[in-house]
């Protein structure tokens, strides 16, 4: 059997006078030729379409936009992990993504997509306000700290952030071309992007961590000017977006990451200006709960830097903004800690700045909330208690070795009383683990399941207390053989 017959299929010989689109259809309609009877639109004669193919061209006008935000929207830098170095820069993807992003923000595409989805109240593809408001050009706008980073842009933004993780190498050439891609306002929300995972950052060379400081420094000063100029209980209910909010994660970079044993980053962060302007707040406004990341930030710039806290404990009114700080009551530990360190700095000042009287009211203070707290951790069946005093344990162990020795945070004379108090609730809670041990059940025999759920998880936290405050204690003398 030879190979299949395939029919020949006519080709007529077309010349110069024949149009093919000329002849007639089954419909009985000619295509008139390229060319002739072209109809000259004006730019003040549009045509008019009927309703049916305005709707027809409606729909597929939102399929088209539906489809650019799914195509946008499935981009991710998980397939370019695994590409070499130099493969970023030969595939030119970062120049094709920061084209992409200067072309969204384009204020004529800006003006057109802010028209249609503020005409379609009812329109699901675009999310809520947040999504709409895609701040580009000068005419639309928000202020700092508004949303940003639209269902359009946000894709592109994140891919570039995560090459800078994936690559942090790259921040030395490439941070500040992708910055001048973005608008101004948005510039301060990609670098808190850039820098909320500071593990990225842990070891990179001093060119990329230099790139990444500078922008930070050319950033804070205008965000530092919103935080001033706004009231915390005008930016209530704002969300993370705030100026505060993105200022505290700009300046957050210098307390993690590559900044920890840096040498000068405690001078540095006084030239920024960053602990006189939240320690300033702060004094203001301690009675508002808007602070949360102000007290947090100075709280761990105290544990962490020496002349962060003794700068901070010169401060004559800090003692008083630390009792009656809304935030720090709701906030034991934390509270607990702020009054600890400021007894023991007072040991290290170099002179004396304050009254006797104020230091020990300091003192007072610190020991009777601290007694009151192991009080009740002895209690049956506390558990919350011990939280709180595990919490507390795990800032003081912070400090050691940062911001105040073992010595001036154990054994100095205004931190002894409260070493003491914290070792004596330690042999009540050893024993407690030693009987809970010694009847060979962590919950009572005869008791519930709930019951016996509670015992499992008061004695899951006695040994997390019993660890931590092992682990304090032993900053300051040598492991025993029982440790």
């Amino acid at each position: 059997d030879g190979p299949a017959q395939v029919p020949e299929i006519y080709v007529p010989n077309v010349t110069d006078e024949e149009v093919w689109a000329a002849d007639l259809d089954d419909d009985n309609q000619a295509y008139e030729p390229i060319g002739q009877n072209t109809m000259e639109l004006s730019a003040s004669s549009q045509p008019r379409l009927p309703k049916r193919i305005a709707k027809t061209h409606a729909l597929a006008f939102d399929e088209l936009e539906q489809r650019l935000y799914h195509l946008i929207g499935s981009l991710s830098h998980s397939p370019l992990a695994s590409l070499a170095p130099g493969a970023w820069e030969s595939l030119q993807i970062g120049s094709t993504l920061l084209e992409a992003i200067t072309t969204i923000c384009a204020p004529d595409i800006a003006s057109q997509h802010l028209s249609l989805t503020s005409t379609e109240p009812g329109n699901t593809l675009h999310g809520g306000a947040a999504d709409r408001t895609i701040p580009i050009g000068a005419a639309h706008s928000p202020s700092i700290g508004a949303p940003v980073f639209g269902p359009l842009i946000s894709p592109l933004v994140l891919m570039l952030r995560d090459h800078f993780w994936h690559d942090p190498l790259s921040c030395a050439s490439e941070l500040r071309p992708t910055l001048d891609a973005l608008p101004g306002h948005q510039r301060h929300n990609f670098l808190a992007l850039l820098v909320s995972d500071n593990s990225c950052f842990a070891t990179i060379p001093d060119t990329a961590w230099s790139a990444i400081d500078a922008e930070i420094q050319t950033a804070l000063p205008l965000l530092a000017h919103h935080v001033s100029a706004t009231s915390p209980s005008e930016e209530a209910g704002r969300g993370d977006g705030t100026p505060l909010e993105l200022y505290v994660q700009l300046v957050d970079w210098y307390l993690v990451g590559s900044c920890v044993g840096r040498v000068g980053v405690s001078e540095l962060m006084f030239t920024i200006g960053a602990p006189q302007l939240l320690l300033q707040l702060v004094l203001l406004h301690s009675a508002t709960i808007q602070l949360v990341s102000a007290w947090k930030w100075l709280h761990r710039a105290c544990c962490l830097h020496r002349p962060l806290l003794l700068f901070t404990r010169q401060v004559p009114t800090f003692f008083s903004a630390v009792r009656s700080s809304a935030y720090l009551v709701c906030r034991r530990a934390e509270l607990l800690s702020w009054l600890w360190l400021l007894a023991a700095a007072r040991e290290c000042l170099p002179h004396k700045t304050t009254a006797a009287d104020s230091d020990s009211e300091i003192c007072a203070e610190a020991e009777v909330r601290l007694a009151m707290l192991a009080a009740e951790a002895r209690d049956e069946g506390a558990i919350e208690p011990l939280l709180v005093m595990n919490e507390l344990l795990d800032h003081q162990r912070a400090a050691v070795g940062c911001a105040l020795s073992a010595h001036e945070m154990l054994c100095s004379k205004a931190t002894t009383p409260l070493t003491e108090i914290v070792r004596t609730l330690g042999l009540h809670v050893r024993q407690q683990i030693a009987e809970r041990r010694g009847t060979g059940s962590k919950g009572g025999e005869d008791s519930g399941a709930r019951a016996r759920a509670a015992d499992e998880k008061q004695y899951e936290v006695l040994q997390r207390v019993a660890h931590s405050l092992k682990l304090l204690l032993q900053t300051a003398s040598a492991p025993g053989k029982a440790d």
